[in-house]
């Protein structure tokens, strides 16, 4: 009896194997996002922007990857206004057409607290970035410049149609931001409102520390006698080109452009 249920279990052993043999093979799964492999030159940053006469339209079942939930703020923005934080640009950027991006933008895209607004005129999606790394105007690993950009999509190439600086402060910001420092560990930034038509962009001062009052403070300290008469400079410098960029900016042909005073 022993022997009969021993061979009953070697014959149910040997069906099953053939059976697994006879299946095929798994089918291979391509695990990798299809991304651009290399940044192609799709115009130069300092060519002139083009009249913008209609984005790309998006596919009808195409997903922008975007916060579901409450939408983050970007530094300096003011408490009333709020943007959905864009959490892949490369995949926001291909939905509204655009396959590639030179290497500069994508290094500051990458680098950069992304959000997802409406500009323009008639408005479209565009990008709105804050939080990058210093910007050009600053003083080598030391006061540096911080940018706002705003990037638009324009017949299969990104745009830059605004990038200025709004705020002024230490290279090494990020290691001295305290939790109760609504600068950020920043000299000084400034508020932008984005209006809803998405044509004009203000640029402004916070009223706890306007130009006025920190340009005003830094000289004081500067002209102080003694060794460290002088040191403050380079921080009087990048606050001034921040303040600079105080005011009203408008849409036209090539994107942003500051109206005069």
């Amino acid at each position: 009896m022993a022997q009969r249920t021993r061979r009953a279990a070697i014959v149910v052993a040997l069906v099953a194997a053939a059976a697994c043999a006879a299946l095929p093979p798994p089918a291979a799964v391509d695990v990798h996002e299809e991304i651009p492999t290399e940044m192609e030159l799709a115009a130069p940053l300092g060519a002139a922007l083009a009249p913008i006469d209609g984005a790309a339209p998006a596919p009808a079942d195409a997903a922008v990857d975007v916060a579901a939930d409450a939408p983050a703020r970007a530094s300096g923005e003011p408490p009333e206004q709020a943007y959905e934080s864009l959490r892949d640009w490369i995949a926001w950027l291909k939905v509204h057409g655009v396959a590639s991006v030179d290497d500069k933008l994508a290094s500051w895209l990458t680098s950069m607290a992304c959000h997802q607004v409406r500009a323009g005129a008639p408005a479209r999606d565009a990008i709105l970035c804050t939080d990058g790394p210093p910007m050009e105007g600053s003083i080598p690993w030391g006061e540096s410049l911080f940018p706002l950009m705003i990037v638009v999509p324009d017949h299969g190439v990104a745009r830059v149609a605004l990038r200025v600086p709004i705020a002024a402060g230490p290279m090494t910001r990020e290691r001295t931001v305290r939790e109760d420092d609504p600068d950020h560990g920043l000299t000084l930034q400034l508020l932008f409102d984005l209006a809803p038509d998405g044509a004009h962009l203000t640029l402004r001062e916070r009223p706890e520390r306007t130009c006025a009052a920190t340009l005003r403070e830094l000289r004081r300290k500067n002209e102080q006698p003694g060794e460290k008469n002088g040191v403050l400079a380079p921080h009087i410098q990048v606050v001034e080109a921040a303040c600079r960029s105080r005011g009203s900016y408008v849409w036209s042909q090539k994107g942003f452009a500051r109206t005069v005073p």
